[in-house]
């Protein structure tokens, strides 16, 4: 079975989805989510963010559908989450933007457990506070994470990799998924063997 990691594109336009940004004012965290901010380093909890829903004046501007917004939660077209729920995966969460119907975010449930420190993987500078890390460099090798027995599309790591915004989700793909993927003329992603 092959499996490859997930990397989206560039994207040319800053798309914020727990920020805002202005020229004059910077990257703020929009207020629903101040209570959530790590008074050391800023970090929130985006899965409880998340949970707390998305402003109505979140907006995206993209020619991919597939990429991450500049706070690195990812975002998906209508057309990939059709793509995806064509091919019956049961894992992937789809949460509607309210003030734009073409894009979702894209949270990946199915999780594969990974050993502590797994080799490949940098950590540096845990915050005082909150203990998350500033940032994380490389990615857990293939042979450390425990692959399910039942077939899955899409899958990550329960390590956390993290960079001065947050975390950042890496998402592992499935031959089927990859082939289908193709198949579709999508753009956004490129694939890197996991090996």
């Amino acid at each position: 079975m092959t499996f490859a990691w997930i990397f989206s594109d560039d994207n040319r336009h800053n798309n914020w989805i727990f920020s805002n940004e202005t020229p004059k004012e910077g990257r703020k965290l929009r207020n629903r989510y101040l209570p959530l901010a790590c008074p050391r380093c800023g970090k929130i909890d985006e899965m409880k963010a998340l949970r707390l829903g998305i402003d109505d004046d979140v907006r995206i501007r993209s020619r991919f559908d597939y990429f991450d917004s500049s706070d690195n939660v990812i975002i998906v077209s209508l057309a990939f989450k059709n793509l995806v729920e064509d091919l019956g995966n049961p894992d992937c969460e789809f949460i509607p933007l309210p003030a734009d119907s073409r894009y979702f975010i894209c949270l990946v449930h199915t999780i594969l457990p990974c050993e502590p420190n797994p080799p490949g993987m940098r950590f540096y500078d845990p915050c005082s506070a909150c203990r998350r890390f500033l940032d994380t460099t490389g990615g857990p090798m293939l042979a450390s994470l425990k692959l399910p027995q039942t077939p899955f599309l899409l899958s990550h790591p329960n390590v956390q990799h993290e960079c001065r915004f947050g975390r950042k989700w890496f998402n592992l793909a499935s031959e089927a998924f990859i082939k289908a993927y193709k198949k579709s003329q999508l753009k956004g992603i490129d694939f890197l063997d996991a090996r």
